[in-house]
């Protein structure tokens, strides 16, 4: 069955009469919302509501496509019915994205994103403007099945990082202002882009390394993350989870060291296939 809508909410965890239930509205180890998110028959998301924990605040986003499904626009609405953000996408007759244009009314900016390809459709310069102005541009080249990616600062007139991209691997160095790598950041994934582990170093001073190891159950959802920091293991999350009938997750319970902490819930509805 196809997904409709899904509504997720993250509660504390409390422990009541040696059963874990749930207490609050809270964050969780993730994230600082929660959110209502519909989808249409094709499984492309249409709207999306986010609510922040805390506060008040939430935005409603709609989400709009052309015939061959590629977004082309994305509206977000402050609570009282104003535009927060607007963004327009231009694809190509290969339905290669040309240029992204977005516009934030609540801080009165605007940024855009120029894409050019090679005569392979690779990606290989994108620029970035910020209220107008270059602000930074990365070049893209390609070298066996990884990608190299350039990013330069145009405002402080340095390279700021350079990654080094497949589907199962991805290194990140971030440079300072005088070429020298700060620190390094390296994700590995499987075949099915699963995170396996990632790694954290602080190479030029005040070394430090931070290792996060990842682990799935047979749905993909994630049962384990072990964080180490200069190698000694600090923390381990654990995640058990609750399911429904098409064996999508409706409850997730987050421990951290054996201790309860976050409790998510989703609502799941699904599309009724017609004949």
């Amino acid at each position: 069955m196809q997904i409709e809508k899904i509504k997720n909410t993250s509660y504390e965890a409390i422990i009541q009469n040696g059963k874990i239930t749930k207490g609050k509205i809270s964050r969780n180890s993730y994230s600082d919302f929660y959110f209502e998110e519909t989808y249409n028959e094709l499984g492309l998301i249409i709207c999306k509501k986010t609510f922040w924990v805390n506060s008040k605040f939430y935005s409603t986003d709609f989400y709009f496509y052309d015939p061959n499904n590629n977004e082309i626009r994305f509206t977000s609405y402050n609570p009282d019915g104003s535009i927060d953000m607007q963004s327009e996408k231009n694809y190509d007759a290969n339905n290669l994205i040309q240029l992204w244009k977005h516009k934030s009314n609540n801080r009165s900016s605007s940024e855009t994103m120029q894409y050019f390809y090679d005569d392979k459709n690779r990606l290989i310069l994108k620029k970035d403007y910020f209220n107008t102005k270059l602000r930074s541009y990365e070049e893209i080249e390609y070298i066996g099945n990884f990608q190299i990616i350039k990013h330069y600062d145009c405002e402080r007139n340095f390279q700021s990082f350079q990654e080094k991209i497949n589907k199962t691997f991805k290194e990140t160095l971030y440079l300072n202002e005088k070429g020298e790598i700060e620190t390094i950041t390296t994700i590995r994934n499987d075949e099915k882009e699963k995170r396996l582990d990632y790694t954290y170093e602080r190479v030029l001073e005040k070394k430090f390394t931070r290792y996060i190891k990842y682990k799935y159950n047979d749905y993909n959802d994630l049962i384990e993350q072990q964080e180490y920091e200069d190698g000694v293991l600090k923390n381990i999350h654990r995640f058990n989870y609750s399911y429904d009938e098409c064996q999508n997750y409706i409850e997730r319970i987050e421990y951290i060291n054996d201790i309860p902490k976050y409790i998510e819930q989703r609502e799941i509805s699904y599309r009724v296939d017609r004949i």
